[in-house]
Protein backbone atom coordinates (compact mmCIF):
# COMPACT_ATOMS: atom_id res chain seq x y z
CA UNK A 1 0.00 0.00 0.00
CA UNK A 2 2.99 2.19 0.95
CA UNK A 3 5.04 1.81 -2.31
CA UNK A 4 1.41 1.91 -4.60
CA UNK A 5 0.92 6.18 -3.15
CA UNK A 6 4.31 7.21 -4.59
CA UNK A 7 3.70 5.58 -7.63
CA UNK A 8 0.07 7.22 -8.31
CA UNK A 9 1.69 10.50 -7.49
CA UNK A 10 4.53 10.15 -10.20
CA UNK A 11 2.17 8.91 -12.42
CA UNK A 12 -0.07 12.05 -11.95
CA UNK A 13 3.17 14.67 -11.90
CA UNK A 14 4.08 13.09 -15.50
CA UNK A 15 0.81 13.22 -16.70
CA UNK A 16 0.71 17.05 -15.91
CA UNK A 17 4.28 17.95 -17.01
CA UNK A 18 2.97 15.99 -20.37
CA UNK A 19 0.09 18.02 -20.76
CA UNK A 20 1.45 21.40 -19.48
CA UNK A 21 4.17 20.30 -22.45
CA UNK A 22 1.63 19.92 -25.09
CA UNK A 23 -0.72 22.96 -24.32
CA UNK A 24 2.32 24.64 -24.45
CA UNK A 25 3.35 23.99 -27.75
CA UNK A 26 -0.37 24.38 -28.49
CA UNK A 27 -0.74 28.11 -27.54
CA UNK A 28 2.82 28.50 -29.73
CA UNK A 29 0.57 27.09 -32.95
CA UNK A 30 -2.25 29.21 -31.68
CA UNK A 31 0.21 32.42 -31.71
CA UNK A 32 1.66 32.05 -35.20
CA UNK A 33 -2.12 31.18 -36.77
CA UNK A 34 -1.39 27.49 -37.02
CA UNK A 35 -4.75 26.68 -35.70
CA UNK A 36 -4.73 22.98 -36.93
CA UNK A 37 -1.43 22.47 -35.44
CA UNK A 38 -2.68 24.42 -32.14
CA UNK A 39 -5.76 21.89 -32.15
CA UNK A 40 -3.89 18.78 -32.53
CA UNK A 41 -1.59 19.71 -29.85
CA UNK A 42 -4.74 20.84 -27.41
CA UNK A 43 -6.32 17.57 -28.25
CA UNK A 44 -3.71 15.64 -27.15
CA UNK A 45 -3.58 17.47 -23.84
CA UNK A 46 -6.82 16.57 -23.26
CA UNK A 47 -6.16 12.92 -23.96
CA UNK A 48 -3.86 13.10 -21.43
CA UNK A 49 -5.90 14.81 -19.07
CA UNK A 50 -9.07 16.32 -19.82
CA UNK A 51 -9.25 20.22 -17.82
CA UNK A 52 -11.65 23.18 -18.77
CA UNK A 53 -8.76 25.25 -19.70
CA UNK A 54 -7.57 22.65 -22.54
CA UNK A 55 -11.36 22.39 -23.75
CA UNK A 56 -11.36 26.22 -22.94
CA UNK A 57 -7.74 26.22 -25.59
CA UNK A 58 -9.55 23.82 -28.25
CA UNK A 59 -13.13 25.80 -28.32
CA UNK A 60 -10.78 28.62 -28.59
CA UNK A 61 -8.72 27.51 -31.47
CA UNK A 62 -11.84 26.11 -33.80
CA UNK A 63 -13.80 29.37 -33.51
CA UNK A 64 -9.51 31.22 -34.42
CA UNK A 65 -9.73 28.89 -37.25
CA UNK A 66 -13.43 29.38 -38.76
CA UNK A 67 -12.98 32.90 -38.30
CA UNK A 68 -9.84 32.98 -40.66
CA UNK A 69 -11.71 31.07 -43.25
CA UNK A 70 -14.27 33.11 -43.12
CA UNK A 71 -12.22 36.38 -43.09
CA UNK A 72 -10.10 34.47 -46.30
CA UNK A 73 -13.64 33.86 -48.13
CA UNK A 74 -14.81 37.42 -47.70
CA UNK A 75 -11.61 38.65 -49.09
CA UNK A 76 -11.04 36.68 -51.90
CA UNK A 77 -15.31 37.10 -52.57
CA UNK A 78 -14.07 40.99 -52.61
CA UNK A 79 -11.81 40.72 -55.30
CA UNK A 80 -13.68 38.91 -57.40
CA UNK A 81 -16.74 41.25 -57.19
CA UNK A 82 -18.56 38.67 -55.48
CA UNK A 83 -20.09 41.32 -52.65
CA UNK A 84 -23.10 38.99 -51.43
CA UNK A 85 -20.56 36.09 -51.19
CA UNK A 86 -18.69 38.79 -49.11
CA UNK A 87 -21.26 40.20 -46.90
CA UNK A 88 -22.33 36.46 -45.83
CA UNK A 89 -18.56 35.03 -45.37
CA UNK A 90 -17.96 38.42 -43.04
CA UNK A 91 -21.07 38.08 -41.37
CA UNK A 92 -20.21 34.53 -40.27
CA UNK A 93 -17.08 36.43 -38.87
CA UNK A 94 -18.77 38.59 -37.07
CA UNK A 95 -20.78 36.60 -35.14
CA UNK A 96 -17.30 34.34 -34.45
CA UNK A 97 -14.97 37.96 -33.33
CA UNK A 98 -16.80 40.59 -33.78
CA UNK A 99 -15.13 43.91 -33.34
CA UNK A 100 -15.83 47.43 -35.56
CA UNK A 101 -12.84 47.18 -37.68
CA UNK A 102 -14.89 43.82 -39.32
CA UNK A 103 -18.13 45.70 -38.81
CA UNK A 104 -16.32 48.77 -41.18
CA UNK A 105 -15.56 45.72 -43.93
CA UNK A 106 -18.59 44.24 -43.68
CA UNK A 107 -20.30 47.53 -44.26
CA UNK A 108 -18.57 48.29 -47.18
CA UNK A 109 -19.36 45.02 -48.86
CA UNK A 110 -22.92 45.28 -47.95
CA UNK A 111 -22.19 49.33 -50.01
CA UNK A 112 -21.04 47.02 -52.47
CA UNK A 113 -23.72 45.10 -53.17
CA UNK A 114 -26.12 48.20 -52.65
CA UNK A 115 -24.26 49.82 -55.17
CA UNK A 116 -23.96 46.76 -57.83
CA UNK A 117 -27.46 46.34 -57.67
CA UNK A 118 -28.35 49.71 -58.37
CA UNK A 119 -26.26 49.71 -60.98
CA UNK A 120 -28.02 47.43 -62.91
CA UNK A 121 -31.76 49.54 -62.30
CA UNK A 122 -29.92 53.08 -63.35
CA UNK A 123 -28.81 51.21 -66.36
CA UNK A 124 -32.28 49.85 -67.11
CA UNK A 125 -34.00 53.63 -66.49
CA UNK A 126 -34.96 52.87 -63.45
CA UNK A 127 -32.92 55.86 -61.46
CA UNK A 128 -35.61 56.56 -58.43
CA UNK A 129 -35.20 53.23 -57.21
CA UNK A 130 -31.44 53.19 -58.24
CA UNK A 131 -31.67 56.12 -56.41
CA UNK A 132 -32.60 54.83 -52.93
CA UNK A 133 -30.11 52.08 -53.28
CA UNK A 134 -27.57 54.45 -53.79
CA UNK A 135 -28.27 55.98 -50.54
CA UNK A 136 -28.49 53.30 -48.43
CA UNK A 137 -25.01 52.65 -49.51
CA UNK A 138 -23.73 56.00 -48.72
CA UNK A 139 -25.01 55.33 -45.23
CA UNK A 140 -22.82 51.95 -44.90
CA UNK A 141 -19.96 53.74 -46.94
CA UNK A 142 -19.81 56.93 -47.06
CA UNK A 143 -16.51 56.46 -49.09
CA UNK A 144 -18.16 54.57 -51.53
CA UNK A 145 -16.96 56.24 -55.08
CA UNK A 146 -19.72 55.50 -57.10
CA UNK A 147 -22.63 56.37 -55.21
CA UNK A 148 -22.32 60.01 -54.45
CA UNK A 149 -21.64 61.13 -57.81
CA UNK A 150 -24.66 58.99 -59.14
CA UNK A 151 -27.27 60.64 -56.18
CA UNK A 152 -26.34 63.85 -57.18
CA UNK A 153 -27.66 63.24 -60.77
CA UNK A 154 -30.74 62.19 -59.89
CA UNK A 155 -33.35 65.18 -60.55
CA UNK A 156 -32.39 68.30 -58.88
CA UNK A 157 -36.54 69.27 -58.62
CA UNK A 158 -37.88 66.23 -56.64
CA UNK A 159 -35.10 67.38 -53.79
CA UNK A 160 -36.43 70.51 -54.34
CA UNK A 161 -39.82 69.34 -53.40
CA UNK A 162 -38.93 67.10 -50.69
CA UNK A 163 -36.76 70.14 -49.19
CA UNK A 164 -39.91 72.50 -49.45
CA UNK A 165 -42.07 70.22 -47.83
CA UNK A 166 -39.85 68.72 -45.02
CA UNK A 167 -39.92 72.48 -44.34
CA UNK A 168 -43.04 72.97 -44.04
CA UNK A 169 -43.90 70.03 -42.16
CA UNK A 170 -41.33 71.19 -39.84
CA UNK A 171 -43.08 74.26 -39.59
CA UNK A 172 -45.93 72.66 -39.04
CA UNK A 173 -44.45 70.87 -35.81
CA UNK A 174 -42.83 74.04 -34.64
CA UNK A 175 -39.73 72.69 -35.82
CA UNK A 176 -37.93 76.35 -37.00
CA UNK A 177 -34.94 75.71 -37.23
CA UNK A 178 -35.34 72.05 -39.07
CA UNK A 179 -37.73 74.40 -41.24
CA UNK A 180 -35.46 77.34 -41.54
CA UNK A 181 -32.54 74.71 -42.79
CA UNK A 182 -34.51 72.98 -45.46
CA UNK A 183 -35.93 76.20 -47.12
CA UNK A 184 -31.64 77.49 -47.07
CA UNK A 185 -31.22 74.02 -48.92
CA UNK A 186 -33.91 74.19 -51.29
CA UNK A 187 -33.29 77.99 -52.54
CA UNK A 188 -30.05 77.02 -54.31
CA UNK A 189 -32.45 74.13 -56.21
CA UNK A 190 -34.42 76.88 -57.65
CA UNK A 191 -34.35 77.41 -61.36
CA UNK A 192 -33.35 81.14 -62.73
CA UNK A 193 -37.30 80.66 -64.18
CA UNK A 194 -38.94 79.63 -61.48
CA UNK A 195 -39.23 83.71 -60.03
CA UNK A 196 -42.61 82.58 -58.33
CA UNK A 197 -41.28 79.39 -56.27
CA UNK A 198 -38.34 81.50 -55.24
CA UNK A 199 -40.47 83.82 -53.87
CA UNK A 200 -42.39 81.41 -51.67
CA UNK A 201 -39.43 79.55 -50.42
CA UNK A 202 -37.87 83.07 -49.60
CA UNK A 203 -40.90 84.33 -48.05
CA UNK A 204 -40.88 80.47 -45.87
CA UNK A 205 -37.62 80.79 -45.03
CA UNK A 206 -38.37 84.60 -43.41
CA UNK A 207 -41.18 82.91 -41.51
CA UNK A 208 -39.51 80.05 -40.26
CA UNK A 209 -36.83 82.55 -39.09
CA UNK A 210 -39.00 84.74 -37.63
CA UNK A 211 -40.59 81.93 -35.97
CA UNK A 212 -38.09 80.58 -34.60
CA UNK A 213 -36.65 84.02 -32.78
CA UNK A 214 -40.27 84.51 -31.23
CA UNK A 215 -40.12 81.00 -30.01
CA UNK A 216 -36.68 81.37 -28.26
CA UNK A 217 -38.30 85.18 -27.16
CA UNK A 218 -40.76 83.49 -25.66
CA UNK A 219 -38.89 80.79 -23.66
CA UNK A 220 -36.61 83.09 -22.30
CA UNK A 221 -39.66 85.44 -20.93
CA UNK A 222 -40.83 81.98 -19.02
CA UNK A 223 -37.62 81.69 -17.65
CA UNK A 224 -37.75 85.67 -16.40
CA UNK A 225 -34.58 86.10 -18.25
CA UNK A 226 -35.77 89.02 -20.06
CA UNK A 227 -32.22 90.68 -21.39
CA UNK A 228 -32.60 87.24 -23.74
CA UNK A 229 -36.06 87.75 -24.72
CA UNK A 230 -35.77 91.02 -25.56
CA UNK A 231 -32.85 90.58 -27.64
CA UNK A 232 -34.46 87.51 -29.12
CA UNK A 233 -37.89 89.50 -29.89
CA UNK A 234 -35.66 92.82 -31.94
CA UNK A 235 -34.14 90.12 -33.49
CA UNK A 236 -37.43 89.00 -34.72
CA UNK A 237 -38.63 92.29 -35.31
CA UNK A 238 -36.03 92.92 -37.89
CA UNK A 239 -36.96 89.76 -39.26
CA UNK A 240 -40.66 90.42 -39.83
CA UNK A 241 -42.27 93.58 -37.73
CA UNK A 242 -46.08 93.80 -36.78
CA UNK A 243 -48.29 93.75 -34.05
CA UNK A 244 -47.42 90.27 -33.06
CA UNK A 245 -43.64 91.08 -32.11
CA UNK A 246 -44.46 94.72 -30.85
CA UNK A 247 -47.38 92.99 -28.38
CA UNK A 248 -44.29 90.54 -27.42
CA UNK A 249 -41.73 92.98 -26.49
CA UNK A 250 -44.38 95.15 -24.50
CA UNK A 251 -45.12 91.86 -22.62
CA UNK A 252 -41.71 91.08 -22.11
CA UNK A 253 -41.56 94.70 -20.41
CA UNK A 254 -44.33 94.21 -18.59
CA UNK A 255 -42.98 90.87 -17.09
CA UNK A 256 -40.24 92.27 -16.37
CA UNK A 257 -41.77 95.10 -14.14
CA UNK A 258 -44.14 92.27 -12.48
CA UNK A 259 -40.89 90.39 -11.51
CA UNK A 260 -38.87 93.37 -10.25
CA UNK A 261 -42.31 94.50 -7.83
CA UNK A 262 -42.27 90.60 -6.93
CA UNK A 263 -38.53 90.05 -6.37
CA UNK A 264 -38.51 93.50 -3.77
CA UNK A 265 -41.74 92.92 -2.44
CA UNK A 266 -39.92 89.31 -1.42
CA UNK A 267 -37.40 90.59 0.27
CA UNK A 268 -39.07 92.92 2.44
CA UNK A 269 -41.45 90.11 3.49
CA UNK A 270 -38.46 87.96 4.16
CA UNK A 271 -36.91 91.32 6.58
CA UNK A 272 -40.55 91.40 8.29
CA UNK A 273 -41.78 94.62 6.57
CA UNK A 274 -44.73 93.79 5.64
CA UNK A 275 -46.50 96.81 5.03
CA UNK A 276 -44.10 97.74 2.47
CA UNK A 277 -43.91 94.42 1.33
CA UNK A 278 -48.25 94.60 0.24
CA UNK A 279 -46.74 98.00 -1.38
CA UNK A 280 -44.64 96.53 -3.80
CA UNK A 281 -47.01 93.28 -4.10
CA UNK A 282 -49.65 95.62 -5.08
CA UNK A 283 -47.89 97.34 -7.52
CA UNK A 284 -46.77 93.87 -9.07
CA UNK A 285 -50.79 93.22 -9.11
CA UNK A 286 -51.43 96.60 -10.95
CA UNK A 287 -49.29 94.93 -14.09
CA UNK A 288 -50.67 91.11 -13.67
CA UNK A 289 -53.11 90.07 -10.88
CA UNK A 290 -51.83 86.83 -10.94
CA UNK A 291 -52.77 84.08 -8.22
CA UNK A 292 -49.24 84.67 -7.05
CA UNK A 293 -49.34 87.97 -6.18
CA UNK A 294 -52.76 87.84 -4.62
CA UNK A 295 -50.84 85.00 -2.32
CA UNK A 296 -48.42 87.21 -1.33
CA UNK A 297 -50.52 89.55 -0.45
CA UNK A 298 -52.62 87.55 1.65
CA UNK A 299 -49.33 86.23 3.40
CA UNK A 300 -48.46 89.79 4.07
CA UNK A 301 -51.96 90.30 6.06
CA UNK A 302 -51.01 86.81 7.70
CA UNK A 303 -47.71 87.20 8.78
CA UNK A 304 -48.36 91.37 9.79
CA UNK A 305 -51.25 90.67 12.13
CA UNK A 306 -49.66 87.23 13.48
CA UNK A 307 -46.39 89.21 14.54
CA UNK A 308 -48.47 91.86 15.84
CA UNK A 309 -49.99 89.60 17.90
CA UNK A 310 -46.95 87.75 19.36
CA UNK A 311 -45.78 91.02 20.30
CA UNK A 312 -48.81 91.89 21.98
CA UNK A 313 -48.16 88.81 23.81
CA UNK A 314 -44.98 90.01 25.03
CA UNK A 315 -46.47 93.07 26.23
CA UNK A 316 -48.77 91.32 28.39
CA UNK A 317 -51.48 92.14 26.39
CA UNK A 318 -53.01 88.33 25.95
CA UNK A 319 -56.89 89.74 24.31
CA UNK A 320 -55.39 91.87 21.98
CA UNK A 321 -53.07 89.21 20.87
CA UNK A 322 -55.83 86.61 20.85
CA UNK A 323 -57.78 89.25 18.81
CA UNK A 324 -54.67 89.71 16.37
CA UNK A 325 -54.47 86.53 15.96
CA UNK A 326 -57.79 85.92 15.04
CA UNK A 327 -57.49 87.91 12.39
CA UNK A 328 -54.31 86.22 11.10
CA UNK A 329 -56.54 83.04 11.12
CA UNK A 330 -58.68 84.98 8.64
CA UNK A 331 -56.06 85.12 6.30
CA UNK A 332 -54.29 81.24 6.95
CA UNK A 333 -54.80 78.75 3.82
CA UNK A 334 -52.32 76.79 3.39
CA UNK A 335 -51.92 73.83 6.28
CA UNK A 336 -48.87 74.90 7.63
CA UNK A 337 -50.29 78.86 8.29
CA UNK A 338 -53.27 77.26 9.96
CA UNK A 339 -51.05 74.78 12.15
CA UNK A 340 -48.96 77.61 12.79
CA UNK A 341 -51.84 80.15 14.00
CA UNK A 342 -54.26 77.29 15.92
CA UNK A 343 -51.61 76.43 17.58
CA UNK A 344 -50.29 80.42 18.94
CA UNK A 345 -54.48 80.76 19.33
CA UNK A 346 -54.42 77.79 21.91
CA UNK A 347 -51.52 78.95 24.07
CA UNK A 348 -52.84 82.44 23.98
CA UNK A 349 -56.23 80.84 25.56
CA UNK A 350 -54.06 78.63 27.89
CA UNK A 351 -52.41 81.85 29.05
CA UNK A 352 -55.49 84.28 29.42
CA UNK A 353 -57.22 80.88 31.42
CA UNK A 354 -54.34 81.23 33.43
CA UNK A 355 -54.30 84.31 34.40
CA UNK A 356 -58.29 84.30 34.61
CA UNK A 357 -57.96 82.12 37.19
CA UNK A 358 -55.48 83.69 38.74
CA UNK A 359 -57.26 86.65 39.49
CA UNK A 360 -60.18 85.01 40.64
CA UNK A 361 -57.67 83.32 43.95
Amino acid sequence: MKLSEPIGILRDKIELREQQRLVKLGREHLDKGNWDAALEQFKAAQDVRDTPEVRDLIQKAAVEKQYAAAIARGDKAVLDGKWADAVAAFEDAQKLKPSEALKTKLNNAKAADLVAQANTLWDSGAKAVAGALYQQAVLLNPNDPTAPPRIRELNNEQQLQNYVKNGKDAMAASKFDEAASAFEQALPLVKADQAALKTEVEGLLTEAKYQKLMADARDALGRDEFEKARAAAADAQKVKDGDEVKALLALIDQRELYTQHLAVGKELLSQGDYVKARESFQKAQKVDDSQEVRDLIRQTYFRQYLTQSRSMAKDKKLEEARSLARIAQKYAETANEKAEVEGWISLLEGAINKTEAAAKK
